[in-house]
C-alpha cells in the first residue's frame, strides 16, 4: 500500500505553499494521480470530500480536506 504521506508529497502538497481555493476535478485528478473512475468511486463511497455546486454537475474539492480524509485511512507503514 502507498504511504499516503508520500502520495501527498508526490502531488505537491504543502499547507504553506498552496494557494486558497478549490481545485476542480481534472486538479485533483492530476495530483492524486487517480483515474476518474477511481475518484467517483471514492466520492460515492464518501472517502473523497466534495462541494456539489447547485443546480449544476460540477464538483470542487478542497485539497486540504482530500488530505485529512484520506490520511483517516492511513494504517501502519513502514518509518
Amino acid at each position: 500500500m502507498l504511504h499516503l504521506k508520500k502520495l501527498a508529497e508526490a502531488a505537491g502538497a504543502s499547507n504553506e505553499t498552496e494557494p486558497a481555493g478549490l481545485l476542480t476535478t481534472p486538479e485533483v485528478l492530476e495530483r492524486l494521480r487517480i483515474s476518474r473512475r477511481t475518484l467517483a468511486c471514492w466520492i460515492e463511497r464518501g472517502t473523497i470530500p466534495v462541494i456539489k455546486m447547485p443546480n449544476s454537475r460540477r464538483l470542487l474539492f478542497n485539497w486540504n480536506s482530500i488530505l485529512g480524509a484520506l490520511m483517516r485511512h492511513e494504517r501502519g507503514g513502514r518509518q
